[in-house]
């Protein structure tokens, strides 16, 4: 039985294969004193030292040698964005397999909710043109928010997707074209450490320009999350997060 409201979800991130972080670093220290032949200076604490002084020269290659996969449920609009990163593998729910028709997914789709649209906000009195035949009908004017809109048009693009799929028997790869940009998605994302780095430089702290909202809700997560594991290689990052006011301590 067709689902003719999306399921309304909040992203969520988790990293997914983080390894000791000590042991990690110590690895590191090892294979980046191959540089300089200094294998003999190494203690059971000289990595902390040593990996904040490579960082800190900008020798950065030598933490290539680690790789975190983060976990990512979010919507398309951040994974377009995300995908982006060259030095990074990926895998993501594909839309042109995924059937959200069926059962698996409930039989409608899941959409992401934007948190800068607020449903408490005093609605206006909005024009919804309705269409009958390809004629437009009397105009209809509705007291809406804009956390509302975003919310009917979502309802909208589910109803066609379910229409197309079920009554015009079309496949999902043909449906998705009235996806909307809220549909929730799944990706894996792995990238060494120095990757990293350039992701949450990118991505949370806006080194570049200020990240999308829904992109800084994830990234954020997941920069603590590292940061809780591999606090030399992310410590510069995280403190002007910090001190930004993007994440409390």
């Amino acid at each position: 039985m067709a689902n003719y409201d999306p399921v309304v979800d909040i992203p969520h991130v988790e990293i997914v294969n983080l390894v000791d972080g000590k042991k990690a670093l110590k690895h590191l220290e090892r294979i980046a004193r191959t540089c300089y032949k200094s294998e003999d200076r190494i203690t059971e604490n000289s990595y902390a030292r040593f990996l904040r002084g490579i960082i800190d020269r900008g020798h950065e290659a030598m933490i290539e040698h680690i790789a975190v996969t983060a976990y990512f449920y979010t919507d398309r609009g951040v994974t377009h964005e995300l995908v982006r990163h060259r030095l990074a593998a990926f895998a993501q729910s594909s839309t042109r397999y995924c059937n959200y028709a069926n059962e698996k997914f409930g039989n409608r789709i899941h959409v992401i909710e934007p948190f800068y649209f607020d449903p408490e906000e005093k609605p206006k009195r909005v024009l919804v043109p309705m269409y009958v035949q390809k004629q437009q009908c009397k105009d209809t004017y509705l007291m809406l928010n804009a956390f509302d809109v975003w919310f009917l048009s979502a309802v909208f693009a589910n109803w066609a997707y379910i229409t197309l799929t079920q009554i015009f028997d079309k496949k999902p790869q043909e449906a998705r074209s009235v996806l909307p940009q809220s549909t929730a998605a799944e990706i894996y994302v792995t990238a060494n450490l120095r990757e990293w780095r350039h992701i949450f430089k990118l991505r949370a702290l806006g080194t570049t320009g200020t990240p999308h909202p829904d992109m800084r809700r994830v990234m954020l997560p997941a920069l603590d999350a590292m940061h809780k594991e591999f606090p030399l290689i992310f410590d510069d990052i995280y403190d002007k997060c910090v001190t930004k006011g993007l994440l409390a301590v």
